[in-house]
């Protein structure tokens, strides 16, 4: 099974000068083949899906993420001006959100508000 995980996230209030430098996400269809994987290192590689500002959301940024198998927990939020939320695709994670740990299968989805840290885990045998 391969795990797939979106993130979008949107910076609250807290860069305005480096939001007010991002283009608006333009409405459209993003394709997954358009997008291209990068090994970001500890067994987690990272696709771009879109990135920029939107009429409510000074950043919005969504990121499809594939964690390996059995790889080092991977701590993916805790930043106090970031919002994140992450939903499953497919396979197992276990989610530790501040101590309280859940295991997600495809459809799970945790949310993360700023100042949360959120460590994922791949519990699965396969990307």
């Amino acid at each position: 099974m391969r795990i797939v995980l979106l993130a979008m996230s949107a910076i609250a209030l807290g860069v305005p000068d480096a939001a007010a430098q991002l283009a608006p996400v333009k409405a459209g269809v993003y394709h997954w083949a358009d997008t291209r994987a990068t090994d970001v290192g500890g067994g987690r590689a990272e696709r771009l899906v879109l990135s920029g500002s939107t009429l409510d959301l000074e950043m919005l940024e969504v990121r499809a993420i594939t964690l390996a198998p059995r790889a080092p927990a991977d701590s993916v939020a805790g930043q106090d001006s970031l919002e994140s939320f992450l939903l499953v695709k497919d396979g197992k994670l276990a989610a530790t959100l501040n101590g309280v740990s859940r295991t997600l299968g495809a459809g799970g989805i945790a949310l993360a508000l700023p100042g949360d840290r959120i460590v994922l885990t791949n519990t699965g045998a396969e990307p």
